[in-house]
């Protein structure tokens, strides 16, 4: 598997220690893995994984993705989120503030009739990588 992962070098990886599963023909195979060794080897897929993740992600910083807003943050209202065409998690401030064509402001997220970003386009400017998501600058809102 460690092989396999460092030829192809996934940008994301859905994984999942091995356990005995009751009543399939695995459950009842004699020499079962101990809990000890399965551990040690998904933490070394895991640790691999993530680098794949972080260098995919590294990729990208400097460049402006679309991004379909999924949010504000609960903890941070100046912090919207959302994902990218290959649906990759991104974190992004938005300007001081902003004025959107219809002359409304946005802060915080909303817009100064309270209606929520959310299931809006975006631009945004990719400044910095993490294993599992990216951060970002807003730099404008795609309208049709």
């Amino acid at each position: 598997t460690l092989s396999l992962m460092r030829e192809i070098q996934f940008d994301a990886a859905f994984t999942f220690q091995y356990s005995v599963r009751p009543g399939t023909p695995a459950s009842t195979m004699e020499d079962q893995i101990s809990k000890d060794i399965v551990t040690e080897r998904f933490s070394r897929l895991l640790e691999l994984q993530n680098s794949h993740c972080y260098e995919s992600n590294l990729r990208v910083v400097g460049n402006s993705e679309v991004i379909l807003i999924e949010g504000s943050s609960e903890t941070a209202p100046h912090i919207l989120s959302g994902r990218t065409q290959s649906n990759c998690l991104v974190n992004f401030t938005l300007p001081d503030h902003m004025d959107l064509p219809d002359g409304t402001h946005l802060e915080e997220g909303v817009n100064v009739r309270g209606e929520s970003l959310e299931g809006s386009l975006a631009l945004v400017k990719i400044t910095g990588a993490r294993p599992y998501s990216l951060e970002g600058r807003l730099e404008s809102f795609i309208y049709d």
